[in-house]
């Protein structure tokens, strides 16, 4: 989505694009893999996404059940949250198609009304 800037200089509207962008890591940035992510409407202004893996635990009773340890929590807008919904669609979109085949976890196809929060 471009983002149109007004220049201070002339009044003008200027349209800025991936040329025009310069990205720098903050000092305090991280990489790291999660498995799923959690989330979702947060209040009537954000979005909430908090991302997480998994280990499996046994309780007092020797039950296995699923831990999920929590990795990150972003929270945007909800332009952002479609803006990245869009963005996730078109990347996926191309993987499938260079891949050859969809997205399956199991034998379940993932799919934006799949009834899995792991996305």
């Amino acid at each position: 989505m471009p983002i149109v800037m007004v220049d201070e200089d002339t009044g003008k509207e200027k349209v800025i694009t991936d040329k025009d962008v310069k990205i720098e890591k903050h000092p305090d940035y991280i990489e790291s893999y999660v498995v799923g992510t959690q989330g979702g409407p947060f209040g009537p202004y954000d979005f909430r996404m908090s991302f997480y893996d998994i280990k499996p635990e046994k309780d007092e009773d020797g039950k296995v059940y699923e831990k999920r340890i929590l990795k990150s929590t972003v929270v945007m807008s909800y332009a952002s949250a479609k803006q990245l919904s869009i963005w996730l669609q078109k990347h996926l979109r191309d993987y499938e198609e260079i891949a050859g085949h969809e997205i399956y976890v199991g034998e379940k196809k993932l799919s934006a009304e799949s009834e899995t929060d792991r996305a």
